[in-house]
């Protein structure tokens, strides 16, 4: 037959020969890279057929199902998914065919009863006529996530109601949020405040006590003292204050607590006293004084 052909057949025919040769052998690494990959990877993958049936599946897959190999395949991914509504099936299966690919979250409901929450990417017909889907559990990072959201509500639902002043900053005094009772006490309103800083408020005299606070608030974490802030009318408001760090995104939190009411009395009191001990000391006439017991 050899015969038959030219020299230059011959050739192109001996080309074509290695083409394929080469062809093959690097289909032969990829696939087995595939394997590695396969049996190696940490996240679940599964291979489906056009109904939806497990065909084959890693380790890691067995792991999320709670399941042997055997005892997966030829079972309907739909067995788990009971708590799925059909109208999201749906639309994810018509993703799915209209781009080929698709991903999305879904909750699985195991064989034995347990609830897992599971992000997923899929790729149609991936191997021929078989449709490959990487999964990966994330039910750990949702319950976190959920937990985060009801702290913060809760947090916010304190922050908005509480009758103490709350102020969040950061470690330049600038304030990042502020809450109803703290506007009230310096008399404007939160947009304008999240433009400004502590040190546009500080009385002179306690310049230095704010610089100490925050230098022992941000060695110890957490510190305490009392400040007075001038309020751009030029009335000035006192406070006690305890402050901390890294309550929020590694923001600092001072919850402070007006007493500007009770400095005042403290301050009348005492001069009221002052005044009375000069007029008593400095009497000319005898002065006495008695109870009615």
């Amino acid at each position: 037959m050899n015969n038959s052909l030219s020299p230059r057949e011959e050739q192109s025919l001996i080309v074509d020969v290695k083409s394929l040769e080469e062809e093959n052998r690097r289909l032969k690494e990829r696939l087995n890279g595939y394997s590695i990959i396969f049996e190696r990877s940490l996240d679940a993958i599964v291979i489906f057929n056009k109904n939806g049936e497990f065909v084959d599946v890693n380790e890691a897959a067995c792991q999320l199902f709670e399941m042997e190999k055997y005892e997966l395949i030829g079972k309907k991914m739909t067995m788990f998914l009971d708590l799925v509504p059909p109208d999201i099936l749906m639309f994810q299966q018509s993703m799915l065919h209209k781009f080929g690919s698709f991903s999305d979250e879904l909750l699985i409901k195991l064989r034995n009863g347990k609830v897992k929450h599971i992000e997923f990417s899929m790729k149609k017909d991936a191997f021929n006529e078989f449709d490959l889907v990487i999964m990966r559990d994330i039910s750990a990072h949702k319950a976190l996530e959920r937990e985060r959201i009801i702290h913060e509500f809760l947090f916010k639902d304190v922050f908005n109601r509480a009758v103490d002043c709350i102020v969040i900053f950061d470690e330049f005094g600038r304030f990042i949020d502020v809450n109803p009772a703290f506007c009230m006490s310096l008399n404007l309103e939160k947009e304008k405040l999240l433009n400004l800083s502590f040190q546009q408020f500080i009385s002179k005299e306690c310049v230095d006590d704010f610089v100490r606070l925050l230098a022992e608030l941000k060695e110890k974490g957490t510190a305490k003292g009392e400040l007075s802030l001038v309020r751009f009318d030029g009335t000035v408001k006192m406070f006690e204050l305890t402050t901390t760090s890294n309550v929020y995104s590694g923001f600092y939190m001072a919850i402070m607590r007006d007493v500007t009411e009770r400095k005042n009395m403290e301050i009348k009191l005492q001069k009221s006293e002052e005044r009375f001990r000069a007029i008593f000391e400095q009497a000319h006439e005898a002065i006495l004084l008695w109870d009615d017991q």
